[in-house]
């Protein structure tokens, strides 16, 4: 079984890295140094990344010799003052100084050391999860889905620290998984309607999560409903509630390779449609189909405004590939292609890196056959 990557194509902003001002400036780093960590960035990108801080107690070297000194120090006073009592007042004045020269300097040396032994300890680490809160004391505390906990000495442990989403989308998968054991993985709704499921993913990340042995997802299997007399109340319910689910990755395919937005619309759902009209979609050939068959004009038009990705183009020019220029050409002649946007991000692209492409025949190519169509 497999997990579809979470993708943010809502402009949401996710990242969210939080670091104990104090852990910074003790491990002598900046929050720029942490997200340098390819996995942390990813990370906060998705979830909640923390820096933590805590007081530790630990046994320091020469603590047992410490007491052992202050002991015999103390036995030396308390002797001193023993003798002084006993051999009287005359003796007193000619042994002070005798009692001080043995006594203070191992005092105060000692005093120092007991304070620098006393100087709290602690212990920095990096965990991802989730949620995050402030506690009663006003400190950051993560919660829901963790992952595990990276224990940071220095700057440079901080390297070490990977797979902080991989460990949350697979403890979360495990969840699912124990919840899903309740269901048949055909029983779709019932899921979606569990009370556990929809507290525990409120993002939406359980329609990424595959329910069968064939990596269908609870996403796809959705799309695979009609809705009838009998479960059009519960399915809207779902679509309305999929509005604040931003996790929930919609270029997935079923096991037949037919995508989502193919199965919108070849149903004419205008409701899910509305719900992924933000959401930018890669383009594949067999929308062509789909679109061409719809048989209402108007859910036709709607269709035309989603935000389908064609990266052909921009890929003849990047790597200079005939293969991508062919395939950039057949995507032109797509209905869902707006010919004036592609080559106007084409020419954005191709400016904005001109010193590095030079005078590409991939962008020469394109708009040739760009300005053919337009005179056709």
């Amino acid at each position: 079984m497999q997990i579809q990557k979470i993708q943010n194509n809502y402009n949401q902003n996710f990242r969210a890295l939080h670091a104990d001002r104090n852990a910074l400036k003790e491990l002598n780093c900046r929050t720029a140094d942490i997200l340098n960590n390819r996995s942390i960035k990813e990370c906060a990108d998705k979830y909640e990344v923390l820096l933590k801080r805590k007081k530790i107690n630990i046994t320091k070297p020469y603590d047992k010799f410490i007491t052992a000194v202050w002991a015999s120090v103390s036995s030396v006073i308390g002797g001193g003052i023993g003798l002084i009592s006993i051999t009287g007042a005359g003796a007193e004045a000619a042994f002070l100084p005798v009692l001080a020269g043995l006594t203070i300097p191992p005092a105060l040396f000692l005093l120092g050391t007991y304070l620098y032994h006393n100087k709290p300890s602690y212990q920095y680490s990096i965990q991802a999860g989730k949620k995050i809160s402030d506690n009663q004391f006003g400190k950051h505390v993560l919660g829901g889905t963790l992952s595990r906990e990276f224990i940071v000495a220095d700057k440079r442990d901080i390297r070490d620290v990977h797979s902080l989403g991989e460990d949350i989308e697979k403890n979360d998968y495990d969840k699912f998984l124990d919840l899903l054991d309740n269901y048949h993985s055909d029983d779709v709704i019932s899921i979606l309607k569990d009370k556990k499921i929809k507290e525990e993913f409120k993002d939406g990340e359980h329609f990424n999560f595959s329910v069968d042995a064939d990596d269908n997802t609870l996403l796809t299997k959705f799309f695979d409903i009609i809705p009838t007399e009998e479960n059009q109340k519960d399915y809207n319910k779902i679509l309305d509630s999929m509005k604040d689910m931003k996790k929930i990755n919609f270029n997935q395919k079923d096991s037949f390779g037919i995508s989502v937005l193919e199965k919108i619309l070849n149903a004419e759902n205008r409701k899910a449609l509305n719900l992924v009209k933000d959401f930018e979609f890669e383009y594949s050939p067999e929308l062509d189909s789909a679109y061409e068959n719809i048989s209402d004009e108007n859910f036709k038009l709607s269709v035309k405004d989603l935000k389908i990705k064609f990266t052909h183009a921009i890929d003849a020019v990047r790597i200079d590939s005939a293969k991508a220029l062919k395939i950039a050409i057949k995507e032109f002649d797509s209905p869902l292609c707006d010919k004036n946007k592609e080559v106007k991000n084409l020419l954005d692209f191709y400016h904005s890196n001109t010193r590095r492409y030079g005078a590409s025949a991939g962008v020469m190519q394109v708009m040739e056959v760009f300005e053919e169509n337009e005179r056709l």
